[in-house]
């Protein structure tokens, strides 16, 4: 069995991430024919329009792949982030 060496790269360049993410999409695509994603962005918003909280993403082939959930310190503990998880799973 052939040796490999773990890297540990926190800030891997464009080139590297687009690498993994690609063959990732191939593989996926290759076993269920699915090619298409779908960018996903939920907000939470005050009245006076400011944001308060998000959630960003994308869905493929009814999966949701959350990439960020934020929500402020002064609205935490309220249901906004189960609201936002609950919108997007929808949406999916």
């Amino acid at each position: 069995m052939e040796d490999f060496d773990l890297v540990f790269d926190p800030l891997p360049g464009d080139d590297l991430s687009r690498f993994v993410s690609d063959n990732v999409v191939n593989v996926n695509f290759a076993r269920t024919g699915l090619s298409v994603w779908h960018p996903v962005g939920f907000f939470v918003k005050s009245r006076r329009g400011e944001v308060m909280g998000g959630l960003t993403g994308h869905v493929w082939g009814g999966w949701l792949h959350v990439g960020f959930l934020w929500i402020s310190e002064s609205i935490r503990r309220q249901g906004h982030g189960a609201r936002l998880l609950d919108a997007a799973e929808t949406m999916a």
